[in-house]
């Protein structure tokens, strides 16, 4: 789901329930927060043309989308975000998966690599969320509550925006380094999605 979809579902479908059950585990209670929206492919050091592209490929990727390019033969490595440029500047990456234009360009990825996949195939709209322990939240009176969910939902609708607009902000940044945008084949994208459907099952 792309997050204004994601975000549609929580407010008003059943996926907000479904979060806070699960939460409940954990004596916490989840709160929807924003999203850096539709997030990038990732940054490739060589050009991705055919599944077979991906064997061998060292990446940095994490959560589901490591599992899945795992299946196709990458070597998914995690770093930490500082660290990332560096690793592939010195060839320890072949590959990586940030967030998108804005915050690539922030961490050096525009000069360690020259090709740039959009749209991602793997985090049409990420989540990030706000967590309150269950007691806390039970001892809070009635505006208080409202206060809380106010301010998710305000900074939901910011963060969002926020992501939106620096992110196509970036563009022309991208336009004047030597970077090559590009797209995932059809074929790639229909693998992606078995191998994602076969994870996930």
């Amino acid at each position: 789901m792309t997050a204004n979809e994601y975000y549609g579902w929580l407010s008003f479908g059943e996926g907000m329930a479904l979060w806070r059950e699960l939460y409940e585990r954990f004596d916490a209670v989840p709160f929807y927060a924003g999203s850096s929206g539709e997030q990038a492919g990732g940054w490739f050091t060589r050009p991705i043309d055919t599944i077979e592209d991906f064997k061998g490929l060292k990446i940095r990727i994490a959560g589901l989308a490591r599992l899945v390019l795992e299946r196709l033969g990458a070597e998914a490595v995690l770093l930490p975000p500082s660290e990332i440029a560096a690793a592939m500047t010195s060839g320890e990456l072949d590959a990586a998966d940030w967030i998108g234009p804005w915050n690539d360009i922030a961490a050096g990825l525009c000069k360690a690599a020259r090709y740039y996949y959009m749209p991602g195939w793997h985090e049409p709209g990420p989540a990030v969320e706000v967590t309150v322990a269950h007691r806390a939240w039970e001892a809070l009176d009635g505006n208080l509550k409202a206060i809380v969910q106010t301010a998710a939902a305000a900074t939901a609708q910011e963060t969002l925006a926020d992501f939106t607009y620096h992110n196509i902000a970036a563009y022309p940044q991208l336009a004047s380094l030597d970077v090559e945008i590009r797209s995932f084949s059809p074929q790639i994208i229909d693998r992606l999605k078995l191998e994602t459907d076969e994870v996930v099952s």
